[in-house]
Order: structure tokens, then C-alpha cells, then sequence
């Protein structure tokens, strides 16, 4: 069997045969990205007004990921992809929501989700597993509701994984040279003084 025809199988499977009436509401309501962000934007919030370095530095990052991976995954891999969403190709399945147009492949709600839990768990490990459980789960709901194969799903996984992984390992060094540069702008001869 191919991949493709496996991938197709698994999502008539996900959509239309492992269904319940229960798993139908919860997976329409966790398509509005407000449940999730919402919470994000409060805490983001309360990290700016507690004011600590780390927490700027957190914020920075994970306003920079999620940005990054959208702009990325919708304007440079859809297009380029060009993979259209089950909705478009397929009859007879559940379309829970209302995508029925456009390209899937990556799944944005996917690679964003996963960028923001990389970022997350690099600055606060506790919250690693529940956000990387929020991300397995609105990841199934993006296939259960019709708007994505499961290859989509796993190819924005992939992206965000990526994109944040490597905001992670860069960002230091880039942060390091800004450090270098104020420190020469301030100190112009190149020496620190130690005097107060």
C-alpha cells in the first residue's frame, strides 16, 4: 500500500468510522484557537507585568516561533505544497467545520501548537507534557473534523518541531551579539570599567 493510500485510509477511518456524538462536540470546539490562546494571551500578560528577564526573553521566543511557523507554514509551504484539504477531494465525509477550500498540507494549528510547546518546555519543563498533550489532541481533531490527512497533521509537527528548535539553538548567539554590540556602544574603548 502507499503511503498516500494509507494516509487517505486513516483519515476515512479518524472521520468517518471512529465517531461519537461526544468526540463530535469536543473536537468543533476545540477548532476555535480562542480555548487555547486566550489562556496564552493571560499568562503572556502576567509574565510582562511580573517583569523578570527570563520571562521577557520567554515571551520574545515564543511570540517569535509561533509568528515564524505560521508566516512559514501558510504562505511558503501551503502554496508551495499545494496539497488540497480533504474537503476538496473527497465525498462523503464529515465536514464538521467549515474549510472546505483551500490547501492542508502542513496543518498550521499543528506547527504552531508545537512551536509554542517547544518554546514552553524549554522555559518551563512542568508545563511540557500537558501542552505537548494539547497539541496530540488538537492535532487528532484537525483530521476528525475533515480538514486535514494525517500527514498534514504530522508534517506541521514537523515544521513546528523544526522552526522553534532552531529558534532555541540561534537565539543565544543572536542574543550574545546584541549583548557584544550594547556593550561597545556603552564602552567605546573596549574596556569595561569595574569601578561603580
Amino acid at each position: 500500500m502507499l503511503l498516500s493510500e494509507l494516509d487517505r485510509q486513516l483519515f476515512l477511518a479518524i472521520n468517518t468510522r471512529w465517531t461519537a456524538a461526544w468526540l463530535d462536540r469536543l473536537s468543533v470546539a476545540l477548532q476555535n484557537p480562542w480555548w487555547l490562546w486566550f489562556p496564552v494571551a493571560c499568562l503572556a500578560g502576567w509574565l510582562f507585568v511580573r517583569n523578570r528577564e527570563n520571562d521577557r526573553r520567554f515571551l520574545l521566543l515564543l511570540a517569535v516561533a509561533v509568528l515564524l511557523t505560521d508566516v512559514y507554514c501558510a504562505q511558503i509551504l501551503k502554496p508551495l505544497l499545494a496539497r488540497p484539504r480533504p474537503t476538496v477531494v473527497l465525498t462523503g465525509i464529515r465536514a464538521l467545520v467549515g474549510w472546505k477550500h483551500g490547501n492542508g498540507l502542513p496543518s498550521n494549528h499543528a506547527a504552531n501548537l508545537v512551536a509554542a510547546t517547544i518554546v514552553i518546555g524549554a522555559y518551563y519543563r512542568r508545563w511540557l507534557a500537558p501542552m505537548a498533550l494539547v497539541s496530540l489532541l488538537v492535532g487528532y481533531t484537525r483530521i476528525y473534523v475533515g480538514v486535514h490527512y494525517p500527514s498534514d497533521v504530522l508534517a506541521g509537527y514537523a515544521a513546528g518541531l523544526f522552526l522553534a528548535g532552531s529558534l532555541l539553538v540561534f537565539f543565544p548567539r543572536i542574543e550574545a551579539g546584541w549583548d557584544r554590540r550594547r556593550n561597545e556602544k556603552n564602552h567605546p574603548s573596549g574596556r569595561v570599567s569595574n569601578h561603580i
